[in-house]
């Protein structure tokens, strides 16, 4: 019996020291950090590449539809907690052709994909997109068209020929 308290006894020394030694002398904390970048995409694409007879087609007139040449895509992935405010800003000039004198101004209309809205777009002029905090993708689209003003009519037919008549439109994105 007496071998059997002390065996109880060493072990409970050996206990004791193993635990007083294996404990740690210091300690410290390490964080863990991530984060989730919202995925911020702006994609403009040209429609229907052709040269549009500004004389006769209706649909250029300023009381036709216009003629659909572009399309706008914003599309953010995982937005922030907050809604985020976005800018589309149209920049163009009108109609020109090397060598001609000849000014023929036009007007862009920006129409949802199911031409529920529309509206007209002039040089400078600008869009408000608001991005919810909705996870997942947020897509808007925006079709372009283009139709002449009344003014742009009459300089039309006082134009000189040419199939060369050009503007170049800039759709750019910004952050309000």
């Amino acid at each position: 019996m007496r071998n059997v308290k002390r065996i109880f006894i060493i072990l409970i020394l050996l206990l004791i020291t193993i635990f007083v030694y294996s404990a740690p002398v210091e300690s410290g904390s390490i964080s863990f950090k991530g984060l989730i970048e919202p995925g911020l995409y702006f994609f403009v694409s040209e429609l229907n590449p052709q040269i549009y007879n500004l004389i006769a087609n209706q649909d250029l007139q300023p009381d036709g539809e216009g003629v659909e040449i572009g399309t706008w895509t914003l599309r953010v992935d995982n937005p922030p907690i907050e809604e985020t405010n976005y800018g589309v800003t149209y920049s163009y000039e009108p109609l020109t052709a090397v060598g001609i004198e000849d000014t023929i101004d036009f007007i862009i209309l920006e129409k949802t994909e199911d031409d529920v809205t529309i509206e007209q777009k002039l040089d400078q002029g600008s869009s408000a997109v608001t991005i919810s905090s909705t996870p997942g993708l947020n897509i808007v689209t925006r079709i372009l068209s283009a139709r002449l003003t009344a003014e742009g009519v009459v300089s039309a037919v006082n134009a000189a020929a040419s199939e060369d008549y050009t503007s170049n439109i800039t759709v750019a994105l910004s952050t309000e």
